[in-house]
């Protein structure tokens, strides 16, 4: 029986140390890529969340009368600040479905809050729930567009009576998981006190 010569097992032990590198090398970068899905996880959700709210309670804008004459209220303070009347909130509280609220979306110190006080046409009939719906936000930032995509006032149109933008553009980033997006929500035609609907 032959055993193996020096120069064999040299050989031998290189193609398996090249093969055990090779392997722990895609071992390494597939770790490596599942820990980065795992740290977007929750800032995909959270802003998944946010943007299926937003989408529901801009879908059911509506613009009240005012019994003082002053502007309809679409309401934004720069763009980390909007506020706006629904016929459709997201969030139930355990409250019926079926009711209107006044809606408030606040960026400040990384969190982003969302106020919800029920309302009766143009009248709050309810005491606020706030709640903080997005935090380790390191940028946030509302933008109102028109139809033609063009950029409105930095007032939401509060300078046109309060009408809403055509489009919300979302942009939200989180520096802890390398996770930014842009998404653009589109408001439909606001129901009015005096549209008929």
């Amino acid at each position: 029986m032959r055993a193996f010569t020096l120069t064999e097992l040299l050989v031998a032990l290189t193609i398996g140390s090249i093969i055990m590198l090779a392997v722990s090398g895609a071992f390494g970068l597939g770790l490596r890529l599942w820990r980065g899905v795992e740290d977007r996880r929750p800032a995909e959700q959270a802003s998944a969340r946010v943007l299926t709210a937003l989408q529901c309670e801009l879908s059911g804008v509506y613009l009240p009368s005012l019994p003082d004459g002053g502007p309809r209220r679409f309401q934004a303070e720069g763009s980390t600040k909007l506020s706006f009347y629904t016929a459709s909130p997201s969030y139930f509280y355990g409250l019926p479905a079926a009711r209107c609220a006044r809606i408030t979306y606040e960026y400040k110190d990384g969190s982003l809050s969302r106020s919800e006080e029920l309302a009766a046409t143009e009248r709050l009939i309810g005491s606020p729930v706030t709640e903080v719906v997005a935090e380790g936000i390191s940028d946030f930032a509302f933008a109102y567009l028109q139809e033609s995509g063009e950029p409105m006032p930095a007032d939401g149109g509060a300078s046109d009576g309060g009408q809403p933008p055509k489009l919300v553009q979302v942009q939200m980033a989180w520096s802890m998981a390398s996770f930014s997006g842009q998404f653009l929500v589109v408001v439909r035609e606001p129901l009015t006190a005096d549209s008929g609907e």
